[in-house]
């Protein structure tokens, strides 16, 4: 099955096949609409600037919607029994679940978890929310995850609605200092 978005969603579960990413790229030039004007439609692509802590979600017709985002930490960490570098890879991701943690620190109240796959393969990372977003993104330093990209949970609920209308299939694109293709 091919959405909207251009991501094709297989039934299967083997990790060895890929997922061709939208094959139209973002526009290069965005027309900012407010967070009370946007409403998520098919085809649309999350970007997420993890030098300047920014996403934005991409219309085709390249209306976008722009918000602070808290993204890895620069530093080696160990978490859930792993040692690694916290710093949030640059790379294009789908986001094919939407799983509930039950840690409602971590994931914020509802727990919610946008869970990203590199290609087929489930990775550990994702996007949610979490119990002190507020105090986060207060301050000036908005490295502070694990490797997630964490979102306030306004953003979140409007995450899972894009994310249902492209048919549970999301195209996201960490990037820093590359264009967002």
């Amino acid at each position: 099955t091919k959405h909207a978005n251009g991501v094709e969603a297989k039934e299967s579960s083997e990790t060895s096949e890929a997922i061709s990413h939208p094959s139209t790229p973002p526009p290069l030039v965005w027309r900012n609409v407010p967070l009370e004007s946007w409403s998520p439609e098919h085809g649309d692509q999350l970007l997420i600037d993890v030098e300047r802590n920014v996403g934005t979600i991409v219309h085709q017709n390249g209306e976008a919607l722009s918000f602070p985002v808290i993204t890895g930490q620069k530093r080696t960490v160990i978490y859930i029994g792993l040692r690694y570098k916290a710093e949030t890879p640059k790379k294009s991701w789908t986001a094919l679940s939407l799983d509930t943690q039950g840690d409602r620190i971590t994931y914020g109240s509802s727990g919610r978890f946008l869970r990203l796959y590199d290609g087929r393969t489930r990775t550990h990372y994702g996007i949610h929310a979490h119990r002190d977003e507020k105090i986060m993104f207060e301050r000036d330093d908005r490295y502070q995850s694990m490797g997630c990209v964490i979102v306030e949970e306004q953003i979140l609920n409007l995450l899972q609605k894009t994310f249902e209308t492209n048919g549970g299939s999301l195209y996201v694109r960490t990037y820093g200092e590359d264009v967002p293709m």
